[in-house]
């Protein structure tokens, strides 16, 4: 039994190492480093030196109070961190290249992070924790799409002027939702969460 535990053991610690590995070799981490604001797409915001691309880490966690834009190209990056111990740091995503929407993947806005969606939507999987802000506020009442996403708001989301619609979308709230509008432009449509039937088995 002993010998068997510890192989056991063993075989579990290989595949960590070949999961991090997979992981390393996947993507880098890159870190926004220009406390003044700025442009998502200049590389000379990032450390190492390059726009985040398809699989990268990004954090944008540096103390001040400052904005990084995208406002046309796509973000493409795998996971994303936003909000640093002071001051306050804000994404605002609002491309309109090709197949705009925002995805996310395990990602996370901390206290003092807020990331500002003004275009399409998003779709993903995010935590807002507490002191972290989620806005949509599109233009004009513009609609915004989150189908498939996977929320969990602990801290603050914010609806401003914007019709935001969804569906095969789960809703963890234990925060703050907030909707505003003029005219009647402030509201949220979410429809319920289907997942796919099984089909029985034939015995």
């Amino acid at each position: 039994m002993k010998r068997l535990f510890t192989t056991r053991i063993l075989f579990v610690c290989l595949q960590l190492f070949l999961f991090g590995t997979q992981v390393h070799a996947a993507g880098f981490l890159k870190n926004w480093i220009n406390t003044s604001g700025g442009s998502w797409f200049d590389p000379n915001n990032w450390s190492p030196n390059a726009v985040p691309t398809n699989g990268d880490a990004v954090t944008i966690t540096n103390n001040g109070t400052y904005t990084v834009y995208a406002p046309t190209g796509q973000v493409t990056c795998s996971v994303f961190t936003i909000g640093g111990a002071s001051g306050k740091q804000t994404f605002l995503y609002g491309s309109t290249a090709g197949f705009s929407k925002l995805f996310v993947t395990n990602s996370t806005i901390q206290a003092n992070g807020i990331l500002t969606v003004t275009n399409q939507g998003m779709y993903g999987s995010l935590l807002v924790q507490s002191g972290g802000e989620l806005v949509f506020n599109a233009p004009g009442g513009l609609g915004m799409q989150i189908y498939g996403l996977f929320l969990t708001n602990q801290g603050t989301v914010t609806c401003v002027d914007s019709t935001v619609s969804g569906g095969d979308t789960i809703i963890t709230n234990t925060g703050l939702w907030q909707i505003t509008g003029t005219g009647g432009t402030g509201q949220v449509v979410v429809y319920p969460y289907c997942p796919r039937p099984v089909r029985p088995k034939h015995l």
